[in-house]
């Protein structure tokens, strides 16, 4: 039995649909070094040593927040990752310490040898240690307009579209980029990581008719800060080594 034109056009794009959607985030200038396999993470313990950010000082409420965010999205994507609690590091180092090495962080982007070796003599049974840089965020907006047509026939039956107002779609969006390392504690190498960048949106619909009346759109607000984490940070994740395909 053959396909309608119809069939066929929906089968092509629902297969365009799970190819596009099945593709992972990018992760621009992407490290991985051939040790860093899902064999030798599986085998080991990671720890979430912090997030931090090239734009302001993170409060130790956000730094929490975001360590937490970080942690949820790995075990998300990788539910097989041997993840420490996310304030493990912090608990090892003490307060003092831990946030001088987040601010060394944040003006580097970088771990330093030094900082690796305390971590490594601080905390037990881990082997990698993730951190993560956030960037600025920019807000940006977007507006779509398509008409809209009211249908008739005149007097000899033909079909006439008459304009009758307009559809609008108002978009705001939140840019916002970072970079992440993972190091491996037993020789301080950096063994996986680079950049992603994400742009969640808000959207408002309106449909304005042709009544003389003019009213103010307004955009709506921009996804917070910390939906545009998530996203960056759900990114990084489902790039990282996964179970051997069996």
């Amino acid at each position: 039995m053959g396909y309608t034109t119809r069939s066929a056009a929906f089968l092509l794009l629902a297969g365009l649909f799970l190819i596009l959607g099945g593709c992972a985030t990018k992760v621009i200038g992407l490290r991985h070094d051939p040790s860093f396999t899902y064999d030798s993470i599986a085998g080991s313990r990671i720890a979430i040593g912090g997030v931090a950010s090239s734009a302001v000082r993170l409060s130790r409420g956000y730094i929490r927040k975001y360590n937490g965010i970080l942690r949820e999205e790995f075990l998300k994507q990788r539910p097989g990752y041997p993840m420490a609690q996310a304030g493990l590091v912090e608990s090892a180092l003490g307060k003092k310490a831990y946030l001088e090495m987040l601010d060394d962080y944040s003006a580097t982007g970088t771990l330093s040898a030094q900082w690796a070796s305390a971590i490594k003599a601080s905390v037990k049974d881990v082997r990698y240690v993730v951190f993560a840089r956030l960037g600025e965020s920019e807000i940006t907006y977007d507006k779509s307009t398509t008409n809209v047509y009211k249908k008739s026939r005149n007097a000899e039956g033909k079909e006439i579209r008459h304009l009758t107002g307009y559809n609008i779609t108002l978009n705001t969006r939140r840019e916002m980029s970072a970079s992440l390392r993972i190091h491996d504690l037993d020789d301080g190498r950096y063994v996986w990581g680079g950049t992603v960048s994400k742009s969640p949106s808000n959207s408002k619909f309106y449909t304005v008719r042709f009544s003389g009346i003019k009213l103010r759109r307004k955009y709506p607000k921009a996804p917070k800060v910390s939906e545009a984490v998530r996203k960056i940070f759900s990114g990084f994740a489902e790039n990282l080594p996964g179970p051997p395909k069996k």
